[in-house]
């Protein structure tokens, strides 16, 4: 079923009209596909791809070439099939007002309590493109409170009522949820051995006593609800507002990871994040910058030059990438020395002391994955910030390639939001994915105190790993670990309020150091292989 799942949308990515006998046969597959209410291999492929990209289009494209197939197939009922009620839930933002949407709502109302955990897990994802799924968290929001929880347990498990929990609606009567927790406070009624457990039994306690879950508010949404209002008050009267005394916030902005594009994210930076601040910059990096690989078939080459892009592509791809490699020593030699940097450098690109450069390639990081390695220096960068001394009012942990378009809310109201050491402001607000917490991973923003607990996720789990705690080990995962510790320290996430630019590449190198480095390489050869990139250098530098 997920190999036909997948022929399907390959051929769905085909270019250009659709031969009818080609349409014919997806509309088929299409049916066969929605009628499946166990496996929903296309349901889970859709959202995947949709996760990967939320501007891929990829639910707009399949509700706008079956809207019709599959509106039909639901009027065919009186309640349709589970493979076609998730299906409609998938694809109801786009869909809009058609019959027979209308009694979505109530289908939805009615199926809800027998979604098994991977069913529920589909429809109520509020980390990637939250818009599409917004009213099925407002209607699983209101079934809620009238569930009955310990009928769900017995059916259904941990993995589906974790996801439920989450979406506790604040304040509401928690009394069948009050019946859950003495049932399974009842000896004989723990599962087999699960480490989630506890985890669960602990969250259930805390909606009784505050009446949330944590995912609740999204902090960061009133400054996006406001920006023209914001953006119309001037900074130092907010600063006076919120009693700094008319002084500029102090704030320190932690640098850490692989460096890639940092120098036009700075530039972005200083134009539209850091104007009315006194700011101070701590980087704990890579000596390696993180350029792209100069493997022909990557999308992204480290070399500057359209023509010479092309020939490179070529010519490699003819001789085999270890032959090239070894033809043109000097070029990749200077490729890989400019590749690296020095903390020299960096002190004076961003104005700091405050600066340490380690090896990816030592044997102590041997078998560290990109995830762990992120989070190992995010704890580094911080730790530079306490070692300091210094006092500040905000942390800013951001990731040195994130390119800045404009900053939609005032620092002074920023900092009326997290100034209670219980929120952060990221990059993506506080939400669910796959039954998992998730935050954006590459802006935080917080007190000094909030922010040593969000930069703790690394140290946290090496001390924390072998004591059976859930996500408690340092396999740390993007987006995942990094929510889950403010999680567990009750911190509350909300959205950053900015425009932020895509991640910027490192500088390619130049065509002029191109042309000099294969002027040596083919020094007393200066065969056709060497005229034809020499020739695509000399196009490039012309065009300039």
């Amino acid at each position: 079923m997920s190999r036909l799942a997948e022929v399907f949308f390959d051929v769905l990515r085909l270019p250009g009209p659709r031969a009818p006998a080609a349409q014919a046969q997806l509309e088929l597959a299409f049916d066969h596909l929605i009628a499946d209410g166990q496996h929903l291999a296309l349901h889970r492929l859709l959202l995947a791809r949709h996760s990967a990209d939320a501007r891929s289009g990829v639910l707009e494209a399949v509700a706008k070439d079956f809207a019709g197939r599959l509106l039909a197939k639901a009027a065919e009922t009186p309640a349709p099939g589970t493979g076609i009620l998730v299906a409609l839930l998938l694809l109801r933002s786009e869909l809009g007002a058609a019959a027979p949407m209308e009694r979505v709502p109530q289908w939805h109302r009615q199926a809800m309590a027998g979604f098994d955990a991977e069913q529920s897990l589909l429809l109520y994802n509020t980390m990637f493109g939250q818009r599409h799924f917004l009213r099925n968290v407002a209607e699983l929001k209101q079934a809620l409170p009238e569930l009955d929880w310990v009928a769900q347990w017995r059916q259904h498990g941990l993995k589906k009522l974790q996801t439920y929990l989450f979406y506790w609606p604040r304040g509401a009567d928690a009394s069948r949820l009050a019946e859950l927790l003495e049932f399974l406070q009842k000896d004989g009624n723990r599962p087999a051995p699960d480490v989630n457990f506890d985890d669960f039994v602990d969250v259930v306690r805390r909606v009784l006593q505050t009446g949330q879950a944590g995912g609740e508010e999204n902090p960061g949404a009133a400054l996006h609800r406001n920006t023209s209002r914001v953006l119309a008050v001037a900074r130092e009267y907010g600063l006076r507002r919120l009693g700094l005394g008319g002084r500029r916030l102090r704030l320190a902005i932690s640098i850490s990871g692989q460096l890639r594009g940092y120098v036009p994210a700075l530039a972005s930076w200083r134009k539209h994040l850091l104007p009315g601040v006194a700011a101070d910059f701590y980087v704990h990096a890579w000596k390696q910058v993180g350029r792209s690989g100069s493997e022909p078939f990557r999308r992204f080459l480290p070399f500057e030059g359209e023509a010479f892009l092309a020939a490179y592509r070529e010519q490699c791809m003819k001789m085999g990438y270890p032959d090239f490699v070894a033809r043109y020593p000097g070029l990749f030699k200077t490729l890989s020395a400019s590749g690296e940097t020095s903390e020299a450098h960096l002190s004076a690109v961003y104005g700091t002391d405050k600066v340490v450069l380690e090896d990816d390639a030592d044997a102590r990081f041997a078998g560290w994955s990109n995830s762990r390695k992120m989070h190992y220096k995010i704890g580094q960068a911080q730790s530079l910030i306490d070692a300091s001394g210094r006092e500040y009012d905000l942390v800013l942990r951001i990731r040195p390639d994130k390119a800045m378009r404009l900053l939609t809310g005032s620092w002074a109201d920023m900092l009326g939001v997290v100034g209670d050491g219980k929120h952060l402001l990221a990059d993506g607000a506080m939400g669910m994915h796959y039954g998992n917490l998730m935050i954006g991973d590459q802006v935080a923003l917080g007190t000094p105190a909030a922010m040593r607990s969000y930069a703790a996720a690394y140290a946290d789990a090496i001390a924390l790993e072998g004591q059976g705690l859930v996500s408690a080990n340092t396999f740390l995962r993007g987006h995942v670990s990094l929510a889950r510790q403010c999680f567990l320290h009750q911190i509350g996430v909300g959205k950053f309020p900015a425009l932020f630019g895509g991640l910027l590449g490192a500088a390619p190198l130049s065509s002029r150091e191109i042309q000099q480095e294969l002027d040596r390489d083919a020094q007393g050869r200066s065969d056709p292989v060497d005229r034809i990139l020499l020739a695509a250098v000399a196009r490039d530098l012309a065009a300039r």
